[in-house]
């Protein structure tokens, strides 16, 4: 997983014309390290297929309030540039898993 700055966002999810998950956390969040952690060890299955990038919330607070951020972490995945999913809070390493493979399936 990359972390990405604000201003690479744009380029990373929204102009890729892939899959992208993206992590929303904070530093200091034992909650979104645990979901690193989770996507650390799951984005070996799907890294040729979706890309994955972090992103602090901290930092960049334009952007989640315009994706609607409020929690960490958070994970938004997109699609040709467009959100179809989202995941709050610490879902399970199943839960991301079967999240990847319905959007993979959709081709």
């Amino acid at each position: 997983m990359r972390k990405i700055k604000c201003q690479e966002f744009r380029v990373e999810a929204l102009q890729n014309n892939s899959q992208v998950v993206v992590l929303f956390s904070t530093g200091w969040s034992g909650s979104s390290i645990i979901v690193r952690g989770a996507l650390h060890e799951i984005k070996e299955e799907f890294e040729d297929n979706i890309s994955f990038i972090e992103i602090d919330k901290e930092e960049c607070k334009q952007i989640c309030q315009d994706y609607g951020i409020t929690k960490v972490p958070t994970l938004l995945f997109f699609k040709d540039g467009a959100v179809v999913e989202q995941l709050n809070g610490v879902p399970s390493k199943n839960k991301i898993q079967e999240v990847l493979a319905e959007i993979y399936d959709r081709g």
